[in-house]
């Protein structure tokens, strides 16, 4: 009898030891958990971040994201977005080991998830910007995102109609190889309206039906952040 006790005992106190600690960061059931701002599924071990927000009675609850963009931009939106008891981790982009996001390096041009670029590490380098920086960083790409030439039902606001954005990173990265893709699909669409014009021009002439744009839906922004 004593013994089946002990071993009750024991279990209770493994199953007390498990689950959530109520602070710092947890393991993440990696694709099947889904971000809490874009809902999707938390697959890149080194790009994900998750937030603990507290309680007033002390209590706390996680969010998790599949971007470092995703887990400031949502955060932004909370009532709560200035409580000091916040915290928030990022992945260490080499290893995937959980880091607080305020202390950590960001480097730009990296292939994060929700395009946002910034991988995090726990040490300083070359290139790299810090948590304040990171935040611009963010929503410097999620304007750029919903600009009306990547996000078509986006309306583009007048001081930045008609002109072209400016670089959000040095260097070539996705963000920058991104811009390129979609001003190449501005480009085709200008040359298809000139040749419709012509072609409508020329009335005794017999000509073939010209195709509209092509359909580059795939090089748009994975997930568009249009404020809700």
């Amino acid at each position: 009898m004593v013994a089946i006790t002990a071993l009750l005992l024991a279990s209770l106190l493994g199953l007390s030891g498990c689950g959530d600690p109520g602070t710092g960061p947890v393991d993440v059931k990696w694709d099947r958990i889904t971000c809490d701002r874009c809902r999707m599924v938390l697959s890149a071990r080194t790009y994900s971040a998750q937030i603990r927000a507290f309680k007033a009675d002390g209590k706390s609850s996680l969010h998790f994201f599949d971007d470092i963009g995703c887990a400031l931009i949502w955060l932004d939106g909370q009532p709560w977005r200035e409580d000091p008891r916040t915290q928030i981790w990022v992945t260490d982009w080499r290893n995937g080991a959980w880091i607080d996001a305020r202390t950590a390096h960001y480097l730009p041009g990296k292939e994060t998830p929700m395009q946002y670029g910034l991988g995090a590490q726990s040490e300083p380098a070359s290139g790299a910007i810090d948590f304040a920086a990171a935040r611009k960083h963010v929503y410097a790409v999620e304007e750029r995102f919903n600009a009306p030439i990547f996000n078509p039902g986006a309306t583009a606001s007048p001081q930045t109609s008609g002109e072209a954005s400016a670089p959000i990173s040095t260097g070539a990265g996705p963000a920058a190889a991104h811009t390129a893709a979609h001003a190449d699909a501005r480009a085709q669409a200008g040359a298809s309206a000139v040749n419709l014009t012509n072609s409508t021009s020329a009335a005794s002439e017999t000509v073939a039906p010209i195709p509209g744009p092509p359909d580059r839906a795939q090089d748009r922004h994975p997930h568009l952040h249009i404020t809700e």
